[in-house]
């Protein structure tokens, strides 16, 4: 009779099942750099390289349109677990509407769509260094990559959305900055909003298997007897000079209790913020419900929300309706 798995042998078997022949972390683009125009004005650059120390550090750049005019800049980081990302290169070329952040691009910002390294051969706060390798690659070559780095949105969905919670942690309260051992690459005042899409935020708050084993996976033994542990939780430095911040949460195997946690912190704290939730009797939505902003009504109201939030943040005078 054979063994059950384990859930840390079925997360690392779906990575084997996913990336097959390819590496999972590599140290070479997985596509030549290329740019397109879109049928919708956008244009694509994939794979531009912004560091060379770790596997996985390149990204891609979403601009508005040819005119390359100066706009804020989305910085986009994928989900996955930490466990998967874009296995092909050129990940966000091959349709003219891919993604959420294809319609963030139309909506007036330029976005630039982050990979970094996976675990298990990578861990916790590995990608965190990586995000603050990219802001600082991007800021130093703003005028050559035709972005304003004056005016920068961090966001996120799942994995992407811990990371961005982390990282803006580091822009603001001294405490984060400490605890991860980085010099933050950007400023309190350059950093205008986060958005995070069901992110798990406390490994306090106890979560189905699979999810609690990803987490183990990036940051070790989940204990407090590890330093990872209480490190990893951005509960423990947050505060007031939090960035504005735009949540959105499901309700259906997703990580509703952080989501709502964190609305509490910020609340309590005065940070601006909008929280964009539904209970489970209203409407049943899944993890990471924002991504089907284009075949789902309530998806749809929630993207209208978010622009509308941090457009407000920026200042950008964008029109956002209709969204799709």
């Amino acid at each position: 009779m054979k063994n059950e798995l384990s859930d840390w042998e079925k997360l690392l078997e779906a990575q084997r099942s996913i990336y097959q022949d390819q590496p999972v972390n590599t140290f070479v683009p997985r596509a030549a750099t290329q740019a397109i125009k879109k049928e919708s004005d956008v244009v694509y650059k994939n794979d531009i390289t912004y560091a060379d120390d770790y596997p996985n550090s390149t990204f891609d750049i979403l601009y508005s349109d040819d005119q390359y005019s100066s706009r804020p800049t989305w910085i986009h980081i994928h989900g996955g677990g930490f466990l998967f990302g874009p296995v092909q290169g050129a990940c966000y070329r091959h349709t003219d509407r891919t993604s959420l952040i294809d319609a963030i691009a139309e909506k007036g910002y330029n976005v630039v769509a982050v990979r970094y390294a996976l675990s298990p051969d990578y861990k916790f706060p590995t990608p965190i260094i990586q995000m603050n390798q990219v802001i600082a690659y991007l800021k130093e070559n703003a005028a050559g990559l035709k972005l304003d780095m004056r005016e920068v949105v961090i966001g996120g969905d799942s994995a992407g959305a811990i990371l961005a919670a982390q990282y803006a942690c580091l822009a603001t309260p001294p405490a984060a900055q400490a605890a991860y051992g980085i010099v933050p690459s950007i400023s309190e005042s350059e950093l205008k909003a986060v958005m995070l899409d069901d992110g798990l935020y406390d490994p306090d708050i106890k979560h189905a298997g699979l999810f609690d084993a990803m987490i183990s996976l990036h940051i070790g033994e989940m204990d407090r007897s590890n330093p990872n542990y209480t490190t990893y939780s951005i509960f423990n430095y947050i505060d007031s000079s939090y960035p504005p911040t735009f949540l959105a949460s499901g309700n259906t195997d997703t990580f509703e209790e952080d989501q709502i946690k964190l609305d509490q912190r910020l609340e309590e704290l005065g940070v601006s913020h909008d929280f964009f939730f539904m209970p489970r009797t209203q409407r049943v939505l899944g993890h990471c419900f924002l991504v089907s902003y284009s075949t789902l009504d309530v998806a749809n109201e929630c993207a209208l929300r978010m622009m509308k939030f941090i457009n407000g943040a920026t200042g950008l005078e964008a029109p956002v309706e209709p969204f799709y």
